[in-house]
C-alpha cells in the first residue's frame, strides 16, 4: 500500500485512470485479448508463468530453447519446494505470507484482469514467492547447481543481446548528437522517439509526443515547454510519415529543411507549426 503511494497520488490527480479498465465498459488495456476463463488460467501457466520464471520471447534458435527449458525447470523446482515445505508453510508465517500472496495474485489475474500475451505484468508480485521458494531449493545439495545453472543461463542470454543493444545505443546517441549539431532544441515527434531523445540528450533537446502517432506524455512539462518554445522541429517516425508532413507544410505555405538522419527531421521551419495545424480535428491526448 505504502509502496504504491506515488501511483495513488498520480491517480488521484488524473481521475483514477489506472483503475478504469476494471469497470464494465472501461478503458481497454493495449495488447489485451478477451479469452474464456479456462483458457485464461491455462495462459497464466503456459505463457505468463514461464516468462515470470525467466523466459523471454525476444530470442530464437538454441537460446530460445535453452531459456524455455530453464524457465520450466525453475517452475518445477518452485513446485517441488512448495510441496516439500508444506509442513513449514503451515508453521512459518513468512512462508505462509508469500504463498498467500501468490495465490491471491493469481486469482485476481485470472478472474478480474485482462490477458496480455507474453506480458505477465499482473503477476509481477508473485516473483517474490518464486524467489523465496527457489532459495529453499538452493538449500538442498542438488539444488545449488540447479539454481546456479538458472542464473548462468539467464546471464548468458542477456549477453546474447549485447551486440545488438550496443549497436542500437550507438545509433541513438549519434542521432541525438546530429540533432544537437543541427541546432535542434525543441521538437514534436512520437512517444517512442521523444523518450529516448529527452533522456540521451540530458534534456538539451526537449521533445513532446504531440506529433504522434503515439501521444503518451509521461512528463507533461515537456509538452508545455515545446508548446511555449519559439521553434520546434518535426521528427517523423519514417519516410512515409515525413512525406505526409511535407505535403501538409506546403499547403500551409511553410518552408523547411529536411535532414535524413536516423529518422527524417524537418527543421528550420519558416514559422513554428503546431501539430494541431497539421492535423486539424485530431485529439492530442496526454496519455
Amino acid at each position: 500500500m505504502f509502496g504504491y503511494a506515488p501511483g495513488l497520488l498520480w491517480n488521484a490527480a488524473n481521475g483514477w485512470e489506472s483503475f478504469r479498465y476494471l469497470l464494465p465498459g472501461g478503458t481497454s488495456v493495449e495488447g489485451a485479448v478477451s479469452i474464456p476463463f479456462h483458457e485464461r488460467v491455462w495462459a497464466l501457466v503456459s505463457d505468463h508463468a514461464v516468462v515470470l520464471a525467466g523466459y523471454d520471447h525476444g530470442y530464437a534458435g538454441a537460446t530460445d530453447f535453452a531459456l524455455r527449458i530453464t524457465a520450466v525447470a525453475a517452475l518445477l523446482a518452485v513446485a517441488w519446494a512448495a510441496v516439500r515445505s508444506r509442513g513449514a508453510l503451515f508453521g512459518t508465517a513468512a512462508l505462509r505470507a508469500v504463498l498467500l500472496l501468490a495465490l491471491v495474485n493469481v486469482a485476481v489475474a485470472a478472474i478480474a484482469l485482462p490477458h496480455i500475451p507474453g506480458n505477465p505484468r499482473y503477476l509481477l508480485f508473485s516473483i517474490l514467492t518464486v524467489a523465496v521458494l527457489l532459495a529453499r531449493v538452493a538449500a538442498e545439495r542438488w539444488g545449488r547447481p540447479l539454481v546456479a545453472a538458472l542464473v548462468a543461463v539467464g546471464a548468458l542470454a542477456s549477453w546474447a543481446q549485447a551486440p545488438g543493444t550496443l549497436r542500437a545505443d550507438a545509433e541513438w546517441r549519434r542521432f541525438v548528437a546530429d540533432l544537437e549539431a543541427e541546432g535542434v532544441r525543441w521538437c514534436y515527434t512520437d512517444f517512442y522517439l521523444a523518450t529516448r531523445i529527452n533522456f540521451l540528450s540530458g534534456e538539451r533537446v526537449v521533445c513532446s509526443s504531440k506529433l504522434g502517432p503515439t501521444f503518451t506524455e509521461y512528463f507533461f512539462d515537456y509538452r508545455a515547454a515545446v508548446d511555449a518554445a519559439p521553434a520546434a522541429a518535426l521528427i517523423a517516425v519514417n519516410r512515409t510519415a515525413a512525406e505526409k508532413l511535407e505535403r501538409r507544410l506546403e499547403r500551409l505555405g511553410v518552408t523547411y529543411e529536411r535532414r535524413e538522419l536516423m529518422k527524417p527531421v524537418l527543421l528550420r521551419l519558416s514559422r513554428k507549426v503546431d501539430p494541431a495545424e497539421l492535423f486539424p480535428g485530431r485529439d492530442f491526448p496526454l496519455r
